[in-house]
């Protein structure tokens, strides 16, 4: 029997973890207190004389469902101890999941209702790794598990228009198997299924490989007061890895949506970091999918409104994530030369360019005004 006092008190949770409901019994287990856990969705058990904890015991667990347990709650953070529990103030032996570093913890109460959907995605996630456990696939890596979940639901709550498309749904496709071989910060998943086509049959099984982002924001601030925007250059491994000879990529100024924050926080903050700019106003340009036939990165991209009079060329970006970025602050002339050229080969760079080309003049007047 295992006692369970954090994200796998929902039921549906619970099921995605163990793909079968389990009877689950309200227990008590004193002399722990229950706290949150840093950058975790799920919290911890502290020792503490007098404390208490309410959760649940789970019973008649299979050898496989005490795995998948342990698998979902991470073996390099968490290890089953035996502990003490009372149901209806009778005591029962029972194991349950205690944190191996103390130092994790943090204080604070922590609440299933603050992060039950997200967690029920986060969930979905790791479970699809489960059969292809290895140190290349491990739950360890939750900034990435929380921000992917986060995108899911961004996905299912904020659908866009359907007017020109036929009209098929996530309904018309048929899973026969889906797992994830490499989960990390990044993660792939593969996946086989059928599909509706356009003639109402059935497509036969395909198999399919998808690369896991999270989404992304881009900016590119502007100044319309000077004409002036600012780009940044980097080197980035795809690049180098498709044996680009020059795989320094001049982009936006972009990072990944963080789950617990606003998508124009993000950006405002990624603007700070890479540039050491402050945003006036974003003008957003569009969210779109960089290459949906096999990556599921989406990107919200903006332009920024900043002040450009005294910025020149700098180095920027955080030592603790590898960053080393440069800036370039250019006229909008030379930019549009520079893009004509060939020189700008990011996707988001292009897209935000020609966007600024056909909105400069409403962007000049507003602001001029201003």
């Amino acid at each position: 029997m295992v006692f369970i006092y954090g994200t796998l008190l929902s039921d549906d949770l619970r099921r995605v973890v163990l793909g079968r409901d389990v009877a689950a019994t309200p227990a008590v287990l004193d002399g722990y207190v229950r706290k949150a856990v840093a950058g975790r969705l799920f919290p911890a058990l502290e020792p503490l004389a007098g404390g208490r904890t309410d959760g649940m015991i789970l019973q008649d667990l299979t050898p496989q469902d005490v795995q998948a347990l342990d698998f979902y709650l991470d073996a390099a953070l968490f290890a089953r101890a035996p502990v003490t529990a009372s149901i209806n103030g009778a005591r029962v032996p029972v194991e349950t999941h205690l944190p191996k570093d103390p130092r994790l913890l943090l204080k604070g109460d922590w609440s299933l209702a603050d992060h039950q959907a997200l967690a029920l995605q986060v969930a979905r996630h790791i479970m699809r790794s489960f059969d292809n456990q290895s140190p290349l696939n491990t739950p360890l890596f939750h900034h990435g598990l929380d921000m992917r979940a986060q995108a899911s639901l961004r996905a299912q709550a904020h659908p866009a228009p359907v007017k020109l498309r036929h009209g098929f749904s996530a309904a018309d496709v048929e899973v026969i198997q889906r797992q994830q071989p490499y989960s990390r910060y990044f993660a792939v998943e593969e996946i086989t299924l059928r599909h509706k086509l356009y003639d109402g049959s059935m497509s036969e099984p395909v198999e399919r490989a998808v690369f896991l982002a999270a989404d992304a924001v881009t900016i590119l601030p502007y100044d319309p007061q000077t004409d002036r925007l600012l780009i940044v250059e980097q080197f980035r491994p795809a690049t180098f890895i498709r044996d680009d000879q020059y795989p320094w990529v001049l982009e936006p100024v972009a990072g990944r949506c963080d789950a617990d924050e606003p998508i124009e926080d993000t950006a405002r903050r990624e603007v700070m970091e890479e540039a050491g700019l402050t945003v006036k106003a974003l003008e957003k340009i569009g969210s779109y999918y960089t290459t949906p036939g096999g990556v599921t990165e989406y990107i919200f991209s903006f332009v920024g409104i900043v002040d450009l009079a005294d910025a020149g060329s700098e180095i920027h970006g955080l030592a603790s994530e590898g960053e080393n970025i440069r800036t370039h602050v250019l006229p909008f002339e030379t930019a549009m030369e520079v893009m004509q050229s060939g020189e700008v080969e990011c996707g988001p760079l292009l897209v935000s360019l020609l966007w600024l080309q056909s909105n400069r003049t409403r962007l000049r007047s507003r602001w001029l005004r201003a």
